[in-house]
């Protein structure tokens, strides 16, 4: 199953299960905010994270609202480009290794930490992980690709099974990790 077969069945399942998460989610990016972010990153997006921004632009940032992983919201094309900008720059001032310019944050949660897609030229290609300012990578949270993660969130949802260490409840027709 493609990433975009994933995120399509995971609107069906939030439409007849979770329709409060669903409405808290943004419109599809147009393809004129993809060009203006892949300017601004300086490379072409991953089809995987453009299929992301073209099936919702982010998410409203609030209980029930949809999470790419627990506490993680989905971030929008514009604040993921502002995103990259300020951690490249902080990067660039304190610690070069920290933060690597082919990283991409799709979804932040709260406390400054991002789930990151690897657009580096490598291998590896694709890589998706939990970042920490403090801590850098969180080997908990890593998957080779947003299909896998996405695979493990259709599973976790459907299956209501815990899923790193959360596990979610249906709230006022939302869907909110604890």
């Amino acid at each position: 199953m493609t990433a975009a077969m994933i995120l399509a069945d995971l609107d069906r399942w939030l439409a007849a299960n979770a329709p409060r998460t669903l409405s808290l989610m943004h419109p599809p990016a147009s393809q004129e905010q993809l060009r203006e972010l892949e300017s601004r990153l300086g490379f072409a997006l991953l089809p995987e994270v453009a299929s992301t921004l073209l099936w919702h632009n982010g998410a409203t940032e609030e209980m029930g609202g949809f999470q790419l992983a627990p506490t993680y919201w989905l971030t929008s094309a514009a604040r993921v480009a502002g995103d990259a900008s300020r951690l490249r720059a902080t990067a660039r001032a304190s610690n070069p290794e920290a933060w690597d310019v082919h990283w991409v944050p799709l979804a932040a949660d709260r406390c400054g930490a991002y789930l990151v897609v690897d657009h580096t030229p490598a291998v590896d290609t694709g890589r998706t992980f939990l970042w920490e300012p403090e801590n850098g990578e969180d080997a908990m949270g890593s998957w080779t690709g947003l299909e896998e993660l996405y695979s493990e969130l259709r599973s976790a949802l459907l299956g209501g099974a815990p899923w790193l260490d959360n596990s979610y409840q249906m709230v006022d027709g939302g869907v909110e990790w604890e």
